[in-house]
């Protein structure tokens, strides 16, 4: 919850007992495809052949991609004792979240995105390879304490989390190939797929189609300079999704004889074309198709961080790194510098690398309104975006709050 970073910022004072803070972001980072061609391809706008020319200077062996929105309410109350053991504060949030990420080969993007006429007699690699994604809602109730000891400060929160699936799709290929005959007269495809996707029947807002459980937790300790440790472990959890998924394993070698198999997967340079589990492609392959309920890990956030006062109250530095396990992510490591003015105002910025992509720098903007307002907004990739044809990631984050 946020009473910990505004208090820490602020002069926010004793006698308020409620806050009420509502807030969104996301974020979009790669080492490869450019954030104007996924701008393009998300929104389904017209890709031509520099967008793609762009992303195939920066291709390797292996590349990735990750794009999160978040959006949740929070209703905070300080208490005279929790559950009748200690003095704290409970807060409860409604969440919305939507991630999804993707490991995928130099190969598998040209021919996604050219098409296959480049790789007559040549085999491409497409695997390995994994995207996934999914949107669900979270429900979360957690608990804050403060506290003095040794002239340190202590400063611990929890939450617990309900999660409900709405929708989720996977393909998951640790080595697939395709050749393409010289001719064009034929394909050979040796496929080993997993795909795996929650009841398409029913995927829009409201609907049931998972339900799981998560924690969150963090520890603040400041010294008596205001010097501080901070470490956190945000949504280590799962979701159930029902039977009504489909999962559908495929390990075979095919043939297509007898077409022009030259620019069979050729999507030209206008509008992005889904290939679902549905899809003319991948009912060839599909011999095994079954409903059944499977258990898959969010994503999990973990960050560590060290505040050091340069100007007590005036001037801060902060050194961290956060790691996002079961996403496919690389270490993200950061340094940022907080500067206060005016008593009531902060810009922060920021320099980092890895995590998706490479180096970026950011900025942020906080801001006490009146007595009792609190506004915040800024972007981790201020850089990138700044460079329109070839930046790799992009985002953006705004929060508000209210305490009474």
């Amino acid at each position: 919850m946020a009473l910990y970073s505004v208090t820490e910022l602020f002069s926010i004072g004793s006698g308020f007992k409620y806050v009420y803070k509502i807030d969104a972001d996301y974020s979009y980072s790669s080492d490869a495809i450019t954030g104007r061609l996924a701008k393009e391809y998300f929104r389904k706008g017209f890709i031509n052949n520099s967008m793609k020319d762009e992303v195939s200077k920066n291709l390797s062996t292996i590349n990735k991609f990750s794009g999160e929105f978040n959006s949740s309410i929070t209703i905070g109350q300080n208490l005279d004792t929790i559950f009748g053991l200690l003095k704290g504060s409970s807060f409860i949030r409604l969440s919305n979240r939507s991630f999804i990420h993707s490991n995928f080969t130099k190969d598998l993007f040209e021919l996604y995105f050219r098409g296959n006429k480049n790789y007559a007699d040549k085999v491409a690699e497409l695997g390995p390879f994994q995207l996934k994604s999914y949107t669900y809602q979270q429900f979360s109730y957690g608990i804050e304490r403060h506290h003095q000891k040794n002239k340190k400060s202590y400063f611990w929160s929890a939450a617990f989390s309900v999660n409900i699936g709405q929708k989720y799709s996977s393909y998951d290929s640790p080595a697939s190939t395709l050749y393409t005959a010289s001719d064009g007269s034929y394909l050979d495809v040796d496929l080993d797929l997993l795909i795996r996707t929650s009841d398409s029947a029913q995927s829009s807002l409201g609907s049931f189609n998972g339900y799981g459980f998560s924690g969150s937790g963090m520890l603040v300790i400041k010294d008596e300079d205001q010097n501080a440790w901070a470490f956190s472990a945000d949504n280590f959890g799962y979701i159930r999704w029902t039977k009504e998924s489909a999962q559908i394993p495929v390990d075979s070698v095919f043939r297509f004889e007898g077409i022009d198999a030259t620019d069979i997967f050729d999507f030209s340079d206008t509008i992005r074309k889904e290939i679902t589990s549905d899809s003319a492609y991948i009912q060839s392959f599909v011999t095994d198709r079954r409903k059944k309920a499977f258990n898959d890990m969010l994503p999990l956030h973990l960050s560590a961080s060290y505040s050091a006062q340069v100007m007590p109250g005036k001037l801060v530095l902060m050194i961290g790194a956060e790691q996002i396990l079961f996403s496919g992510a690389g270490l993200r490591g950061y340094s940022r510098l907080k500067y206060n003015f005016k008593r009531k105002h902060q810009l922060a910025l920021t320099a980092s690398y890895g995590g998706y992509t490479f180096w970026n720098l950011g900025i942020a903007y906080n801001a006490q309104l009146g007595r009792s307002w609190v506004f915040g907004t800024g972007t981790d990739y201020l850089s990138a975006m700044l460079n329109s044809r070839k930046g790799l990631a992009s985002g953006a984050f705004v929060t508000l709050e209210k305490y009474f």
